[in-house]
């Protein structure tokens, strides 16, 4: 047996059929694998860890500056506030007001013009300091005066204010804390934005550089208002530094700080760098020009252009009303930011330390990959030498393998696919004899189909077709008996016209005939094959109350021309047999090659009666 098989196996696959063997070190690929398993491993943590890290850093420290700059906003808003309510409250002084009012009383009788030319004209020695050093010294030393200073004083901030000084209606310096550049401020901006045609209002300018006091300033102007009459204007000149001392007080790390920006881009306070040195982009307004405080990582601020920055940012509101002219026209915004390199520092920390673990990871699995692959390769080794014996095909070799795990099992199952591969290769030849045997069978039915064919095509003697005909129906069907009916030619009525092996007058057959006149009506109404494989059982023939066993399966075929009805053919068995769908469509092939044949026959028969006025049967 093994010597058959291996040549079965030989004829499957022969050797210069095979593909080639590429024989590689698979404990060196072992090795290899579990190295790039840990590769992929500290790849996926190292990314694992940078982008989780990263957003969580981005999270945290985006809430930290989106406060912060939402905190020194409010702080900022807190101090304007409260220097504003402050210069209001000066401009309720009553004491004040009364000086005004009598400085306003001097220009009465005047025109327009003859008190416009006075204060030009005072201007003008003023600001070269000519004839007016009495002037000013009573501008400075007036009880006014005296209480802006006593004023100035109470501030713990005092040094933060570059000037205060009071102006009448006509915007001429009524009392200052100390000599103010000019002696005329009707043509400012500001004044005449807090002046406001006579109806007053509070203003606050935006940060400017003053060239008379060669500073940054900002100005907050108070209107003074007696019986809803603007008398004068209090005026307010403060160091922009101390907008510095506000942004610098909080900070997060290092290299963050908050900074104050206008609607315009226009940087107007960094703790680092000279007021109003830089100006921001577009891009970078779009992002920070918020309604509410926010942030986001940006690449175009000022300090870190084209890096992953995160800036947090708030608007400025007043609590007070303000005027469209107020800081400018324009809108204050608070943002802050941070190197980036500060900011993922303890990401890239992180990332060094885990990139030094992987490093002696990949040292401590090189040694154990060894160790593991010597265990794995061995019992491999050994199962190949028995699958290259067994591919010989020596079907009862047995694999030894004992290592206590999946190797181990792959060689019983090899064992157990040898042996169904043994039993496999027995049931295939059985297999293929069966099949010769089929094959020889089908053939032997071919030939009598082919000699059936012949005979109906060749012979024209009605009783010849018949005989022929039923004969070799019961040989290729392996039938025990077999009628013919046929309809006679003057009464139509269904007559035995040929039987085989089946004895009408027998009266044990009298009640199987009865069931074939039954079945000889079905037919001949729906010109299909009936078959019954159990007529004992068959609830089609109930009424007949067949009891009979000489025969228990009958086939009925149809003998048809062109559709036209012309018999029954019955194959009747002595045990229980079943058509199948391929016997059935053979059946009906046949009987309709069969009505053809008798058709011809009685044509012929009916032409020979005409000549000899007989009877064709």
């Amino acid at each position: 047996m093994p010597s058959r098989i291996g040549e079965s196996f030989n004829r499957l696959f022969p050797r210069n059929a095979r593909p080639p063997r590429h024989r590689g070190h698979l404990q060196t690929r072992i090795v290899l694998s579990i190295l790039g398993v840990g590769l992929a491993t500290a790849l996926v943590s190292l990314s694992l860890i940078y982008f989780v890290g990263r957003h969580t850093l981005q999270q945290n420290i985006g809430s930290n500056f989106r406060l912060l700059a939402e905190v020194t906003a409010t702080n900022l808003e807190t101090r304007i506030s409260q220097y504003v309510e402050e210069t209001q409250s000066l401009a309720t002084s009553a004491t004040l007001s009364a000086t005004i009012e009598e400085s306003n009383l001097l220009y009465e009788g005047s025109s327009d013009e003859e008190t416009q030319r006075r204060i030009f004209e005072l201007e003008g020695r003023w600001v070269h300091a000519q004839g007016v050093d009495a002037y000013l010294l009573e501008l400075l030393t007036n009880k006014e005066a005296v209480a802006l200073r006593e004023f100035i004083n109470k501030e713990k901030e005092s040094g933060l204010y570059s000037m205060i000084f009071v102006t009448n209606a006509r915007g001429a310096v009524v009392a200052a804390n100390r000599r103010p550049p000019h002696y005329f401020y009707g043509d400012k901006p500001w004044w005449q934005a807090a002046y406001n045609n006579g109806k007053g209002h509070t203003n606050i300018s935006t940060i400017e550089f003053n060239p008379d006091l060669n500073a940054y300033t900002l100005t907050i102007s108070a209107p003074v208002i007696h019986d809803e009459k603007v008398l004068g204007i209090v005026t307010r000149v403060l160091d922009a530094s101390f907008f510095g001392q506000v942004l610098g007080d909080i900070h997060v790390g290092r290299t963050d700080h908050p900074m104050l920006v206008s609607s315009e881009g226009e940087v107007l306070v960094c703790p680092v760098s000279p007021l109003k040195s830089h100006r921001l982009t577009p891009r970078f307004k779009e992002t920070i020009f918020q309604n509410r405080p926010g942030w986001a990582v940006t690449q175009t601020g000022p300090h870190h252009p084209n890096q992953s920055a995160i800036t947090g940012f708030a608007p400025v509101h007043l609590p007070v009303s303000l005027g469209p002219q107020d800081f400018g026209g324009q809108k204050w915004y608070i943002f802050t930011s941070q190197d980036p390199t500060e900011t993922y520092a303890p990401v890239y920390i992180l990332l060094k330390w885990v990139a030094v673990s992987a490093v002696l990871g990949f040292l401590i699995l090189i040694g154990l990959g060894k160790l593991v692959s010597r265990r794995i390769v061995r019992p491999i080794q050994d199962l190949q030498k028995g699958t290259e014996i067994v591919g010989e095909g020596n079907l009862n070799h047995h694999i030894k393998v004992a290592t206590g795990d999946e190797i181990e099992d792959l060689a019983t199952k090899f064992n157990e696919m040898t042996y169904k591969l043994k039993i496999s290769h027995i049931r295939l030849e059985e297999m293929v004899k069966e099949r010769t045997r089929e094959l020889e069978q089908s053939n032997r039915e071919l030939t009598i189909l082919y000699a059936l064919t012949s005979t109906l095509n060749h012979s024209i003697d009605l009783q010849e077709i018949l005989s022929e005909t039923l004969a070799k129906m019961l040989g290729v069907m392996k039938a025990d008996a077999g009628l013919i009916w046929v309809p006679d030619p003057k009464t139509n009525v269904l007559t035995i016209q040929m039987a085989k092996q089946f004895h009408p007058d027998d009266p044990h057959c009298q009640k199987i005939l009865q069931i074939m006149e039954y079945v000889n009506d079905t037919v001949r109404q729906t010109s299909e094959l009936w078959s019954s494989e159990d007529l004992l059982s068959d609830e089609r023939i109930d009424s007949l109350k067949y009891k009979e066993v000489a025969f228990k399966s009958l086939v009925a075929v149809p003998l048809l021309s062109k559709y036209k009805f012309l018999g029954v053919l019955y194959l009747l068995y002595r045990n229980m047999t079943g058509l199948t769908s391929k016997e059935e469509k053979l059946l009906g092939s046949l009987g309709s090659q069969i009505g053809v044949a008798i058709e011809h026959a009685l044509l012929f028969a009916k032409n020979l009666f005409k000549e000899l006025e007989g009877p064709p049967f």
